[in-house]
């Protein structure tokens, strides 16, 4: 609101999306879709005359809510994608680190009691 006589509704409108995806990387889907409801809802209360009421009186205004929630269910669905795929990446280069100390020390084994040992030790670091 502060921001009203500086910026255009429009920039506006971006900075409820830029909250959008914040929500997203941080908390995940259903909260970034929540909260594209709630900027919509919050853009239409604060912002679009007659200010505080959800009455439109120009129907242009209807076409920007439904972008807006759009974009950002978009924008929150893809950022949360991200976050997991980002998420599964670490995973995997954990295991990927495990699986080369492994085999350096497979490697360095000389006899098969060694082998033994190091595959003993594996399994319980894995397992537990």
């Amino acid at each position: 609101l502060p921001l009203s006589g500086v910026l255009e509704l429009t920039n506006i409108v971006m900075l409820y999306l830029l909250g959008v995806v914040g929500v997203a990387v941080r908390f995940g889907r259903v909260p970034a879709a929540l909260a594209a409801l709630l900027n919509v809802a919050a853009f239409d209360f604060v912002f679009v005359s007659p200010q505080l009421s959800f009455a439109v009186s120009d129907v242009q205004y209807l076409v920007t809510f439904g972008v807006m929630l759009g974009v950002g269910l978009l924008v929150g669905q893809l950022t949360a994608g991200l976050r997991f795929s980002a998420g599964v990446s670490a995973g995997r280069e954990q295991r990927m680190r495990s699986l080369f100390e492994l085999t350096r020390e497979l490697s360095a084994a000389l006899e098969a009691s060694q082998v033994v040992d190091i595959a003993t030790r594996a399994v319980q670091q894995h397992f537990g």
